[in-house]
């Protein structure tokens, strides 16, 4: 078995794009000076992550990708993995679901609680240890005590 951890928020590429995308509707509902400060927000947080780590698929589709690839189950919950408010107020106005959008730095590796304290001395702020792999093949999500079935899709 193997710790996951996430190092980076999820969603900022993705809420970045709705943000520029969709400006004028989100206008109806945040003020100008809340989607500048988010729009700064969000191009400074993308630029703490290295290209090389940046992933146009969501959590959920990189999650089931690594189980595949390690052959393995997983088990997280999804109230760990790390999010800005600001992405969650923009994708729920929009209806979208952040979890579908980017993701970066998804880590499978022992004794995820050290590694996380390693990446946030390396300035992963963010960084979460938010489950762990299993030996059977289930891929399951919890929100608080309710289970679900992570889905390829």
């Amino acid at each position: 078995m193997a710790d996951i951890v996430i190092a980076y928020p999820v969603a900022l590429a993705g809420t970045a794009a709705l943000l520029e995308t969709e400006r004028e509707r989100l206008k109806e509902r945040f003020s100008e000076s809340w989607l500048d400060g988010t729009a700064k927000l969000l191009k400074e947080e993308l630029g703490r992550i290295p290209e090389e780590e940046r992933c146009s698929t969501g959590i959920y589709e990189a999650l089931w990708d690594r189980a595949e690839q390690e052959g393995c189950g997983l088990r997280v919950q999804l109230l760990d993995i790390p999010i800005l408010q600001e992405c969650v107020e923009i994708c729920n106005e929009l209806d979208a679901d952040p979890y579908r959008l980017d993701c970066a730095g998804l880590i499978f590796c022992e004794n995820g609680l050290r590694r996380c304290e390693e990446l946030k001395r390396a300035g992963c702020r963010h960084a979460a240890a938010v489950g762990y792999t299993t030996d059977e093949r289930k891929r399951l999500l919890y929100y608080d005590d309710v289970e679900r079935f992570l889905t390829r899709n």
